[in-house]
């Protein structure tokens, strides 16, 4: 299942804890053509063989997230940042978490990483 963006909370000692709500976008996957699709690792969607419906599943987590207003009115975020799905592909076991924070007209970035390890 995809994630929707996180949306922080901010703790005593300003430590922003999130949450993450997920969405089940299966029943929004177009019905494949072939006789016998198959669920690709990662995947969400069922593909016929040679077909990739990669944009489609985000873009189907996009347009749900799109009609919560809760996190249309939000103005603290957080990603997780990770090397897998970047493309070229990272070989790293690198994990960070990204924070944005909108006040008033200024907009604070913190980025916390583990320690990092070349594959």
């Amino acid at each position: 299942m995809p994630f929707s963006p996180v949306r922080p909370q901010v703790h005593r000692k300003k430590r922003v804890v999130a949450r993450v709500r997920c969405e089940n976008i299966k029943n929004d996957c177009p019905k494949p053509t072939c006789d016998e699709p198959v669920l690709l690792p990662e995947r969400c969607c069922k593909t016929c063989p040679g077909e990739d419906y990669a944009d489609l599943e985000e873009g189907l987590a996009l347009r749900k997230l799109e009609l919560d207003d809760e996190d249309r009115n939000s103005k603290e975020f957080s990603a997780l940042l990770t090397g897998r799905g970047s493309y070229p592909t990272v070989a790293t076991t690198v994990a960070a978490v990204g924070y944005l924070t909108y006040i008033k007209k200024d907009l604070h970035i913190g980025v916390y990483h583990n320690r990092y390890r070349w594959r």
